[in-house]
């Protein structure tokens, strides 16, 4: 083999071994745009979960002898309060503008006397929006959360006069959105729970990475052998043609 053939062959071990480098990397960065573009942009539906705690009769009434005990409420007695905190999670993709309805069933067959909703959100980043009356005995409150972050928990706390507190509903009218009821978690609710859920995605995505890497750097390392081991006997590394007549016969000329 000549000295241009050697620096052919040469030449070609280093285009290789950048290829084994570049084409890895590549692939992985590909990968992975394509799992986070199909987790985003999929058509599958998003699901806010929500749970919701009640508490009846949030003043216990002791026996007295011969006194009597009032509570007001503005200065009005009541009988008494009962409560109801509904924790809402965000999906696992962020979302913007989304209304949020809550509904209060009847209790005892009369309207809930619902005095006040307080949520954890900051003014900024909600608005309230009125909603028709249903006609069947609930009340119902909106709320338009203008930016949902994933795995973001939202709280509102319901306070109610009465004993007992009504069943509370969570409703979406989002596209591509629905709301699901679930059972007070225990232990008590994280803020971030589809913490997990996303840990499992990335290494699923890594995982199908390092195994596409690892394949290519073999195939590579294949090639890279393959011209060393021709270019030792002084062959090409241009395969043989498959046709025997396109080969030499070996005669001399």
């Amino acid at each position: 083999m000549d000295t241009s053939q050697q620096e052919e062959e040469k030449r070609k071990e280093r285009q290789l071994k950048i290829w084994s480098l570049v084409v890895p990397f590549f692939t992985l960065l590909l990968g992975t745009a394509i799992g986070y573009g199909l987790n985003q942009y999929s058509n599958r539906l998003r699901v806010l979960e929500y749970y919701v705690s009640s508490t009846p009769s949030l003043f216990p009434r002791p026996d007295l002898v011969g006194k009597k005990l009032v509570v007001t409420l503005d200065n009005r007695p009541v009988d008494n309060f009962s409560s109801a905190t509904v924790f809402v999670v965000g999906s696992d993709q962020d979302l913007v503008n989304v209304p949020v309805y809550l509904r209060f069933s009847p209790v005892d067959g009369q309207p809930p006397n619902l005095i006040q909703v307080t949520t954890t959100l900051t003014p900024e980043r909600y608005r309230e929006t009125p909603l028709p009356d249903t006609g069947d005995g609930s009340i119902r409150r909106g709320y338009v959360i203008d930016v949902w972050n994933r795995g973001t928990v939202v709280r509102f706390d319901c306070l109610f006069e009465g004993t007992k507190p009504p069943e509370v509903s969570v409703e979406t009218m989002a596209k591509g959105v629905v709301t699901q009821w679930l059972p007070i978690p225990t232990p008590p609710l994280a803020a971030n729970w589809p913490f997990w859920d996303k840990i499992g995605g990335s290494v699923f995505f890594i995982l199908g990475g390092l195994g596409i890497l690892s394949l290519t750097s073999k195939f590579m390392n294949w090639i890279s052998k393959t011209i060393k081991r021709r270019g030792a006997k002084g062959e090409s590394a241009t395969p043989t043609p498959s046709n025997p007549l396109e080969q030499n016969s070996g005669r001399p000329e």
